[in-house]
């Protein structure tokens, strides 16, 4: 088989509230593992504007489409002038959901014939989906599904952060199963590889704040989303004011004001605001300085999300020294090693509680061993490409050998 040479990478765009301004941008975290791994690449980027989200949730509604389409136009535009060539490119999309990815193919079989086995293989990175069933998505799936199990069809392979994507994946259908491997799990296209993290990108930013807090600190940084469930994180920050006076709570976010797909929840914070002033904090419109300077100065962070995979905040939180507290479930133990005194038992209020006092009273520590297995996640990605690069442990091991590890 003879091995690719060159990536074709189509990155999200970057937005100024998400992930994606550090890891899709120009010399982001993507780029960084690139160029780390010697593999060859080119960028089809058709701005370099950092955006922010004016309309929809995770990505700006119109943003999307108008990116997406710009991207397949000019993949298109590539293979037909032999710029992008089977047996030497690869295609890589960070999103699943990318407007336009219909006409890759369309363009493969008018140009290549209708064999993909003459095509330029086509990957993408999948971050939820409608199969999750408290992704913002799924109440889309009736119409949505159908389309998800075309672009798989089409793609000879899916990245996911975590094996239960790939689970839900195959049980909604959205892949099929190719066999089974020695442990009677489904073998498909979906392959977990982890989330994309490079530790020097974030070395190069300056936050504002370079000391911890003197008062205790707790920080909220994932979306005010119902799947995010800040209900309980204002549940366990009433309780906590209550009884520790002196500790604070920061709501993160990048917008101008606190925004959410449930206006109750808004509603809340801005009593909680009103409750405990100065104690309980929503700190609007922040850049990427401003946000990592207050997880360099907080204690601890929050989590008690219903739907997240590993999750971008939790590797910033801890690159950054706050030591995290997250639900026993979904992707979050494997993560955290299984480490007890990070994980809390979901839905019990009392348990976080406990929990996060012991964190806060605790001396300050290193959290390497959260996000360094992560700078594997790009490396592991082209390996499943065929490109010739060093081989690195895969993401299933590395989460069996850390359980091991943990139980010791």
């Amino acid at each position: 088989m003879v091995k690719p040479e060159r990536l074709i990478y189509l990155p999200c765009e970057s937005y100024r509230e998400r992930w994606s301004e550090v890891v899709s941008g120009p010399d982001g975290m993507f780029e960084r593992r690139l160029k780390h791994s010697g593999i060859p690449f080119a960028v089809y980027r058709p701005d370099e504007e950092l955006k922010t989200i004016k309309s929809g949730a995770v990505m700006d509604t119109v943003e999307r489409c108008r990116w997406g389409f710009r991207q397949a136009l000019q993949v298109v535009s590539g293979i037909e002038k032999g710029f992008i060539q089977p047996g030497r490119d690869v295609i890589y999309w960070e999103d699943f959901w990318a407007p336009g990815i219909e006409m890759i193919p369309y363009c493969q079989s008018l140009k290549f014939g209708s064999s993909p086995k003459n095509w330029v293989p086509m990957y993408a990175f999948c971050h939820a989906q409608s199969v999750d069933p408290n992704d913002f998505t799924a109440p889309m799936a009736w119409w949505m599904r159908r389309f998800e199990k075309g672009i798989a069809n089409v793609l000879s392979g899916i990245f996911t952060a975590a094996p239960e994507l790939c689970k839900m994946l195959w049980e909604g259908h959205v892949v099929e199963c190719d066999g089974y491997d020695e442990e009677g799990k489904p073998k498909t296209k979906a392959t977990a590889v982890g989330t994309v993290f490079d530790a020097t990108v974030l070395e190069t930013i300056k936050p504002y704040s370079s000391d911890k807090y003197e008062v205790p600190t707790v920080v909220f940084s994932s979306r005010w989303d119902r799947e995010k469930d800040p209900n309980f994180f204002m549940s366990l920050a009433d309780q906590v004011l209550q009884e520790r006076k002196y500790i604070r709570f920061i709501v993160c976010t990048g917008h101008s004001e606190l925004r959410s797909n449930d206006k109750e929840l808004v509603q809340r914070a801005e009593s909680l605001v009103g409750k405990y002033p100065h104690r309980f904090v929503i700190a609007p419109g922040l850049d990427k300085d401003g946000y990592y300077g207050i997880l360099n100065a907080s204690h601890c962070q929050f989590n008690c999300a219903l739907q997240d995979f590993v999750s971008y905040t939790l590797l910033e939180a801890t690159y950054y020294g706050a030591a995290p507290l997250y639900p026993r479930r979904l992707t979050f133990p494997a993560a955290l090693h299984h480490n007890a005194k990070h994980l809390y038992d979901p839905g019990n209020l009392q348990d976080a509680k406990d929990k996060l006092y012991a964190l806060l009273d605790s001396p300050p520590a290193t959290y390497e061993f959260v996000y360094r297995k992560y700078e594997d996640s790009v490396q592991r990605m082209l390996q499943v490409m065929g490109f010739g690069v060093p081989p690195v442990e895969s993401l299933k091991t590395v989460l069996k050998y850390e359980r091991e590890l943990s139980s010791l």
